[in-house]
């Protein structure tokens, strides 16, 4: 699992960007699929700009957390 947002315990960490929660989002790998769902209420998660709750992501993918706009790769 890893954890995205602004505070300091995240694994990626979002300072500087509008509307980041401490806690905003996780990501979870769920039978070979790499999952981002909501870790805080009122941190709304989009995925290709719909908003999930729970969503898996592929290659391309574009995430949007609160201002800052990511993009999925996979290494």
């Amino acid at each position: 699992m890893h954890l995205i947002g602004y505070g300091n315990k995240n694994d990626l960490i979002l300072k500087g960007y509008a509307e980041i929660c401490d806690h905003h989002a996780r990501l979870t790998n769920q039978d070979g699929r790499v999952v981002i769902e909501n870790a805080e209420t009122g941190g709304d998660v989009l995925v290709n700009y719909r908003y999930v709750s729970k969503q898996s992501i592929k290659e391309g993918d574009i995430i949007k957390l609160g201002s800052a706009l990511l993009q999925y790769h996979e290494v």
